[in-house]
């Protein structure tokens, strides 16, 4: 086991019986067993989480998909989260870098 890694039995049984999966579902499982992605805040009115965390490795991002309105504690926090993996804070459809100044002139 990888030093901060930690593992769960479910997560072990899972690997152990990765090949009773369909090829197509694997990269997601293994992906999802890595932590690669974070889901938030459930509606269950609605049927779907409210905020959901992608971590693209290989690009060196993180996407994040927000269902109810963002506040500036919440850009804080990505942020953070973006500068510990060493990752950018993007608005795609905008082609926005998020960083402090962006945070503080919001302010």
């Amino acid at each position: 086991m990888e030093a901060g890694r930690l593992e769960t039995q479910g997560g072990i049984a899972t690997l152990q019986n990765i090949d009773k999966f369909p090829e197509s579902h694997r990269q997601n499982i293994i992906d999802k067993l890595n932590k690669k992605q974070a889901l938030v805040d459930y509606n269950f009115e609605e049927g779907y989480h409210e905020l959901m965390i992608f971590y693209h490795e290989d690009a060196g991002d993180i996407s994040i998909e927000i269902q109810k309105p963002t506040t500036i504690e919440h850009l804080r926090e990505l942020l953070h989260l973006a500068n510990y993996v060493g990752a950018k804070l993007m608005i795609m459809e905008e082609d926005i870098v998020i960083d402090d100044s962006i945070i503080e002139d919001l302010e």
